[in-house]
């Protein structure tokens, strides 16, 4: 009996552990928008705080991004995602360039500040925006959802801690158009921290031991 309840204790302890999942959205937009410099590879930012979640863990299982960017030639655009710790990822890169003498996409914006939208970045697309699953001129307010130019977002970001400053950067390589972030979002899966499971894990069997 003493070594079932041992069993079980250490069983429920991994359980309220690895059960734990939360989904949530996050926002930054739509009333903060920054303009973004023309011709200036430094770009412009916008940063979003993720608070941190003490009940059902920080660590990034899944993650999609939604943008809003106000421009009159997508092409020109260069846009990041930067985590708290510092990994980062391009989401899109000069959209389009090559299919019109280098330019790119002349087609405006990306998401629609007029109705709220994001365009939205996930695993869960099927290709990137750009050519040539996109056609030339691009796609005018682009929304939908796209895969992220460099590369899948949950291996950049998984495992990684969700919770602090999140920053989108978006650059203009390219002078005579002009415009802003508008705004993005996150929304993401977490779990506890892989060393909670063992800790937890450890109280079952001290609270088992009590018991004896």
């Amino acid at each position: 009996m003493k070594m079932r309840a041992l069993a079980l204790a250490t069983i429920a302890g991994l359980a309220m552990t690895t059960g734990a999942m939360a989904s949530g959205e996050y926002n930054n937009g739509f009333g903060n928008a920054v303009a973004i410099p023309d011709a200036d590879p430094t770009g412009a930012t916008l940063t979003l705080n993720v608070p941190s979640d003490a009940v059902n863990g920080d660590i990034i299982s899944s993650l999609n991004v939604g943008i809003a960017i106000t421009h009159s030639w997508q092409g020109d655009l260069l846009v990041s995602l930067t985590s708290p710790t510092g990994q980062s990822i391009y989401l899109l890169a000069f959209a389009g360039v090559g299919v019109d003498d280098d330019y790119g996409f002349s087609a405006d914006n990306f998401g629609d500040k007029i109705d709220a939208s994001y365009m939205i970045f996930s695993d869960l697309g099927t290709s990137v925006y750009d050519a040539p699953d996109i056609a030339y001129p691009g796609i005018a307010n682009a929304s939908g959802t796209f895969l992220a130019y460099e590369g899948s977002l949950n291996d950049a970001f998984g495992g990684v801690n969700a919770s602090g400053v999140w920053t989108l950067t978006v650059a203009d390589y390219v002078g005579g158009d002009t415009g802003m972030i508008d705004g993005f979002s996150l929304n993401m899966t977490t779990v506890p921290a892989p060393g909670s499971v063992a800790l937890l894990g450890v109280s079952g069997l001290l609270v088992a031991r009590r018991r004896r």
